[in-house]
């Protein structure tokens, strides 16, 4: 399965985030997208990286789409996400 790397910037705090996001991993479990890691860079707790595994890339971007209000109460700050998709 491929993987992505989503690169974000945080509008709350990095703790705020996080639990909001593991809040939710039972949703992207029901929708096959595994999480494989997450974290913000040391010297900048609003910078946040993620990898997903995921069945297609489709899939993630419809799931984010069809959550984008959780994911926006979360502090994810939509308009800077990068998306990056890589090979299994």
């Amino acid at each position: 399965m491929p993987k992505v790397i989503i690169n974000t910037n945080l509008i709350k705090s990095y703790q705020d985030w996080e639990k909001a996001f593991n809040a939710h991993e039972k949703e992207r479990l029901k929708a096959n997208i595994k999480t494989i890691y997450y974290g913000h860079e040391l010297k900048d707790p609003n910078k946040v990286h993620l990898i997903f595994e995921v069945p297609s890339i489709k899939l993630l971007q419809d799931f984010m789409e069809a959550h984008s209000d959780t994911i926006e109460k979360s502090g994810h700050k939509i308009d800077s996400t990068v998306f990056v998709p890589c090979t299994d």
